[in-house]
């Protein structure tokens, strides 16, 4: 059992709605047909530029293979992804000195 199996177990037993129990189950896509599910795709992706970026890896994130059919299945491709990670990090600075007045 990995992480994303309990996690979806524990939104289960907290009520999350169904939709919501099937997208933290499969955000690894380690169920290749959920790949053109786009909520799914979105999260998958979203997890992988939080990995890029050194956010959230565990032991096992170098155990996870990027699937750049759910680029494609989202219209993006790899300069998408780098205006994401690029804007993240304006974004993250911008809180980052928020938070330093407070």
């Amino acid at each position: 059992m990995d992480h994303a199996e309990l996690g979806a177990l524990i939104a289960k037993m907290w009520k999350f709605s169904p939709r919501m129990v099937k997208i933290i189950r499969h955000h690894h896509l380690s169920d290749l047909s959920m790949v053109t599910d786009k909520e799914i795709a979105t999260v998958y992706l979203a997890d992988c530029i939080c990995m890029m970026i050194g956010i959230g890896v565990g032991s096992d994130g170098l155990a996870y293979r990027f699937n750049d059919r759910a680029m494609k299945e989202l219209g993006m491709d790899a300069d998408d992804i780098s205006r994401v990670i690029a804007r993240f990090a304006v974004r993250m600075q911008e809180v980052e000195d928020l938070l330093n007045l407070i």
